[in-house]
């Protein structure tokens, strides 16, 4: 079993981590960057992992990132709100995948696909 982070890092810095410790929720190890500017609900930064889950992370007017299940591939995927408190910027996907997780596969950005 692998358990992924992805959440908004600044205001045009996607993270993806690997949860090194489930037992600490705040153990990470990066896995990739990517910089999207300007994202916004009509138009978000989509990333699908291998597993077939894809997300649409944004930034929106009041300065915290959003993410949105668009399709549930094989993998649990819950989504951690922003809410409470002023120093929370990032809404946070926690993604579980069954066996070993390899990385994104594709991402979106405003139409243009970019495989790695």
């Amino acid at each position: 079993m692998t358990r992924i982070a992805i959440f908004g890092a600044s205001d045009d810095l996607i993270e993806v981590c690997r949860v090194t410790n489930p037992a600490a929720p705040l153990s990470f190890q990066s896995i990739a960057e990517y910089q999207a500017i300007e994202t916004a609900s009509d138009a978000p930064f989509r990333l699908k992992l291998t597993d077939g889950t894809l997300l649409a992370l944004w930034y929106d007017a009041e300065g915290i990132w959003r993410i949105k299940v668009e399709h549930r591939g094989a993998a649990a995927t819950v989504i951690v709100p922003a809410e409470g408190d002023e120093w929370i910027y990032t809404d946070v996907a926690v993604v579980t995948l069954p066996g070993q997780y390899v990385g994104p596969d594709v991402f979106e950005f405003r139409g243009r696909v970019v495989h790695l």
